[in-house]
This record gives C-alpha cells, structure tokens and sequence, in this order.
C-alpha cells in the first residue's frame, strides 16, 4: 500500500531519472517491483524493468556454481556488492577487457588467509581428477 509521501518520492526518482536522461544523453534504466512505479515509468517515457516478486519460493538449497553465478551477476549489475566483510566488484578502475574478471577486498587479513588457503585446495583437489 501506497502513502501519499511514497508516491510524492516515487514521482521524485522517476522525474530526477527523466531529467537525467535528457541532460546527460543517457539511457537510464529503472528496477522495480512495484506497479505504481511502473506505471509511473510508463506515463513518462522512462525504460523499466518490472520484477514479480516471487511470494512463495520453493528452492531450499543451491549449489555452489549457482551461487557463485549470482555473486558474479550481482557484482557486475550493481558495480559491486558486500557479503560477510568481502566486497567484489564488478566495475573498478583498471579493469580490462575481460568481462568475466571480478576484483575483491577483504575486510580483514584472517578472512584474506582463509579465502586464499581453502583456494588452493579446491586447486589441488581440482588437479586430481576425482570423478562423482
């Protein structure tokens, strides 16, 4: 349910979107999960994207390469995202051509040892050959 001051800030961000568009030669791009917003994009002539949110979710589990594909989707939409005191980033000065390259930061020395032990064994154990 909509409150008058949601609706006034709604109409604020598709308008600050619009005026952006037309000062910078930009095509800006809105996420959104809520229709009134998305009618709001509409009668303005801004690009959205609606997202249904799902109300009953059914998976309890995922398996790593999923999970790992999400960080790396997240990371590259957002320009970067921050889990546990690691941040990665999608988007970062210095960056080459390489689309699939990812930079991270550790918060703390501890989480960097452990991130980079446990990767050398998922090397090693990966050199093996060990069939499922």
């Amino acid at each position: 349910p909509h409150s008058h001051l949601s609706e006034e800030n709604d109409r604020n961000i598709v308008r600050a979107l619009r005026k952006f568009e037309e000062e910078r030669y930009a095509l800006p791009v809105l996420l959104t999960s809520d229709i009134y917003m998305a009618d709001l994009c509409t009668a303005e002539g801004l690009e959205y994207f609606y997202l249904d949110r799902p109300y009953n979710a059914e998976v309890t589990s995922c398996m790593p390469p999923a999970f790992r594909r999400l960080l790396f989707n997240l990371a590259v939409v957002f320009g970067f995202i921050q889990c546990d005191g690691i941040t990665i980033f999608g988007e970062y000065g210095g960056k080459g051509n390489n689309l699939d390259e990812l930079k991270v930061r550790f918060q703390d020395d501890g989480q960097y040892r452990d991130f980079t032990r446990d990767l050398w064994i998922c090397r090693q154990l990966s050199t093996l050959d060990i069939s499922r």
